[in-house]
Order: structure tokens, then C-alpha cells, then sequence
């Protein structure tokens, strides 16, 4: 089960709700109600200031099985195209152009702040607990190069050919997402499923 740590705006109910969700998950192991063993996924939005402290606090959880390293800042990764990324979350989040404007400023400035920071925290405590690392949207050879430096052997959702024959060539796992195969291609503009 796929769980968000760490949110692109605050004030959503993603963090709210996040021991709620993993706690749902325990339990439902725990008392044999499932037909299959859930696994917990932690989608890590690696800009956001939060996310390290809140990884941290759950990696003791035994369910946790995969991590997936994100960063959906303005200009870069799946949102390369700017022009699709205040389509997005002008829409998502209804704001007027100022407070667009706005929002992509603040993603910027906490991009420079917090991803890498996270990156490098969060993959080294993977490393060294022996959690499986995903990149997501991968969109160049370079940003291929610098998730499988972190320890990343699964490509969830390369968002170009190049990204995706670069994962191939170092042999991780390529992962392509049912929405864009069901869609006929990417909501953001990027390479087809």
C-alpha cells in the first residue's frame, strides 16, 4: 500500500491521516482480515521540510518494504514543461495567477532547501536498513546516474525515453503507471506507457 510522507502544500490532509492509514494497515495484518500480506510503499516528497523527521519516525515500521524518492518541483522531473505544471496545481488547488505565482515560488525555494538534503538522508538510512529504493520521474540520463548512486534499482515511471534507456542500461527495474496506459499518455505531457 502506497502511503505519502511529506506534501507539495500544507494544510492537506495527506499528513493528517498518515498514522491513520499506516495503523489501518498493521491492524488489518495483525488480525488476518486481508487476503493477501499488505506491504507498506512510502512515496517521499523530498521537498518538503517534514519529510526526513516523519521517514525517520517510520522506519521502524516492519510492513515498510519500499521507499520512492519524489520531487515534483516546478521545472524539472514530470513537471519539466512549466506551462503543465500550473495547469496541474492551478487547477488541483483552484488559484488565481498571483497565487500561482506564488506557490511556484515557494516550491522553488523549498526544492533548494529540502531535496537533496532528504535524498541523500532518507536513501542512506534505506541503504542501511536494506529497504528498496524507487527513483520517480526520472527525466535524464543524469538524474538516472544519481538515483542509482542512491541506491535505487527500481525506475517508477521514467517520464522520457532517455530516462527509461538509461534505468534499462543499469539494469533497474522499469515500472510504468496503469493511469497513464488507461489515460493514452501522460497528464503532464511526458513520454506514453
Amino acid at each position: 500500500d502506497a502511503i505519502g510522507v511529506g506534501d507539495v502544500r500544507d494544510g492537506g490532509h495527506r499528513l493528517d491521516n498518515l498514522s491513520k492509514m499506516i495503523d489501518a494497515i498493521r491492524d488489518s495484518n495483525r488480525k488476518g482480515l486481508n487476503r493477501a500480506e499488505h506491504l507498506l510503499h512510502l512515496r517521499c516528497e523530498l521537498p518538503h521540510p517534514t519529510t526526513a523527521p516523519l521517514f525517520e519516525a517510520l522506519m521502524g515500521t516492519p510492513e515498510l518494504a519500499l521507499v520512492s524518492l519524489m520531487d515534483h518541483s516546478p521545472g524539472q522531473r514530470q513537471y519539466a514543461s512549466l506551462t503543465k505544471y500550473r495547469e496541474y496545481y492551478q487547477g488541483k488547488y483552484q488559484l488565481n495567477d498571483a497565487e500561482m505565482d506564488q506557490f511556484e515560488h515557494d516550491q522553488l525555494t523549498l526544492a533548494a532547501a529540502w531535496s537533496q538534503p532528504n535524498r541523500q538522508a532518507i536513501a542512506g538510512l534505506c541503504r542501511e536498513h536494506g529497504i528498496a529504493i524507487a527513483s520517480h520521474d526520472d527525466a535524464t540520463a543524469a538524474h538516472v546516474e544519481e538515483s542509482h548512486a542512491a541506491g535505487s534499482r527500481i525506475a517508477e515511471f521514467p517520464t522520457t525515453l532517455e530516462a527509461a534507456r538509461a534505468s534499462r542500461y543499469r539494469n533497474m527495474q522499469v515500472l510504468m503507471g496503469a493511469p497513464n496506459i488507461v489515460r493514452g499518455g501522460s497528464h503532464s505531457g511526458n513520454v506514453a506507457a
